[in-house]
């Protein structure tokens, strides 16, 4: 979740299939950043998720979701 918001929304998590999306959302998210490292992308085993709902996100219209559900511990990791 981010909380340093480019526009008005509840905190969500952003989700995607595609590695290269989600290098280039982090990389449009934390542009600014003064931080060496300000994200890192996480891998979701959906087998361990229960009812988690996502919605498509309209800035990432291929292959971009995200849910404002908690996941799991135990159902990630860090790629």
């Amino acid at each position: 979740k981010y909380n340093n918001k480019k526009s008005m929304h509840p905190d969500r998590i952003y989700i995607t299939d595609d590695i290269n999306v989600a290098k280039n959302f982090g990389e449009f998210l934390f542009k600014d950043s003064v931080y060496k490292d300000p994200y890192i992308i996480l891998k979701i085993d959906t087998d361990k998720v229960d009812d988690m709902k996502m919605f498509r996100d309209v800035n990432l219209e291929s292959n971009g979701f995200y849910t404002v559900s908690n996941i799991k511990p135990g159902a990630i990791s860090i790629i």
